[in-house]
């Protein structure tokens, strides 16, 4: 599979931390990034454990774990500079641990029927992975997120969002690193 810039992935991973995650946002997927191009390698714009950041998509995490992408069907030659545009945007800024206590809230009133999604999340401080995500993808299609707060949006609900929107998105395949 070709890598562009402005493709989105998704993925999942094996570490506690991750597979917390997916248990919590009752998900598939624990992570979200954007691909961009540094010095002619891929890399995804990404949130790790502590910042937003640039990563090599040739890293370990990448080398162990199946990714899948999807590709927004938008004019290419603006991807570039939607991206670029959030990394001068994001750069630097804190990961969003508290979103941490806002999803657990959130996955607590599920057992008992009742979703919280479409109510704004009252612990954002910092970026997640996919707000990261999602306010790049705001970029490309104002309108994909309306009546949406996108620090609510989990990873698995950005893919339910890619698959019902075929006219935006075109899922290309599953990646997994060299």
């Amino acid at each position: 599979m070709n890598l562009e810039v402005g493709y989105i992935g998704l993925s999942g991973g094996r570490s506690l931390i991750q597979k917390a995650i997916r248990f919590f946002i009752q998900s598939d997927f624990s992570h979200s990034f954007t691909i961009l191009k540094v010095d002619n390698i891929f890399s995804a714009l990404e949130t790790t454990s502590t910042i937003v950041c640039v990563s090599p998509i040739v890293n370990k995490y990448y080398e162990k774990n199946w990714v899948q992408i999807w590709k927004p069907k938008a004019d290419l030659k603006y991807f570039e500079w939607y991206v670029y545009r959030s990394y001068s945007s994001y750069a630097g800024i804190w990961y969003g641990y508290l979103s941490y206590i806002w999803f657990i809230w959130r996955w607590f009133w599920r057992l008992f029927g009742i979703e919280k999604r479409t109510m704004w999340n009252w612990c954002k401080n910092g970026i997640t992975c996919t707000t990261l995500t999602c306010l790049y993808l705001e970029n490309v299609f104002p309108q994909i997120f309306k009546n949406l707060d996108i620090y609510t949006i989990s990873p698995q609900e950005l893919l339910v969002i890619m698959q019902e929107n075929p006219d935006k998105f075109e899922f290309l395949g599953w990646y997994k690193g060299k």
